[in-house]
């Protein structure tokens, strides 16, 4: 990427930030001015000691994505920054640098044909991080409507606390982490993301001892850790 794209891409990337910022949910702690993983681990640890303290049982599910940025489906994005009002201007000029992206595969000495990139942001291009944000803030969103799961602090229902792709979906019962955790899986894979089971856990934090439960993704178990 030239010098002269990335100072371009610098501009665009102040025009759409705060719009973009707005969208998002206060569980989300990446890529945000302020805040990172200091602040989204020190979440989760005051949660856990909340609960603890109100003897109330938690449910955690670690979801790792399989190359999240990668997948982003190009035609949704677009979509999206439509839908949140962003300037006709600043999209057209993000659809450019997405649109008609074309790419070869060398196989030992040889190349396929040029394939259409249709999916993915760009390496090393500073609105990334922030159009991913956006991208997964629907995932999120979609996925928890309408769902009264969570753990109730001070009066504030918590169901999830994320770094970017790296989400943690929290629940008081192991019903409700089942359902928010298959409502997350199937709006991901509508969106072209794609849950790394074998890499996803689930933690029980309880008075009690707990022994011979958990949770599936897609028919699969996933892995308890303590």
């Amino acid at each position: 990427m030239s010098q002269v794209l990335k100072l371009f891409l610098n501009i665009i990337h102040e025009h759409i930030r705060a719009k973009c910022d707005e969208q998002l949910a206060d569980s989300q702690f990446g890529f945000r001015a302020g805040v990172g993983t200091r602040e989204a681990l020190f979440a989760i640890q005051v949660l856990i000691q909340k609960c603890r303290d109100m003897q109330q049982d938690v449910y955690l599910c670690f979801i790792d994505y399989e190359k999240a940025f990668d997948r982003v489906l190009h035609d949704r994005l677009i979509a999206i920054l439509h839908n949140i009002g962003l300037d006709g201007k600043d999209i057209r000029i993000i659809q450019n640098l997405y649109w008609n992206q074309r790419a070869k595969v060398r196989v030992g000495n040889e190349e396929t044909e040029d394939v259409e990139i249709k999916r993915g942001v760009r390496q090393g291009c500073i609105l990334s991080p922030t159009l991913f944000n956006l991208y997964s803030e629907t995932i999120i969103a979609e996925a928890i409507e309408g769902l009264d799961c969570g753990v109730k602090i001070n009066g504030r229902n918590i169901n999830n606390i994320r770094y970017a792709n790296d989400t943690v979906l929290i629940a008081s019962s192991l019903e409700d982490i089942q359902r928010i955790v298959t409502r997350v899986n199937m709006c991901s894979e509508n969106a072209g993301l794609r849950m790394n089971i074998s890499k996803t856990k689930f933690m029980v934090i309880s008075k009690n001892k707990v022994d011979n439960i958990g949770i599936t993704v897609a028919g699969q178990k996933v892995g308890q850790v303590a």
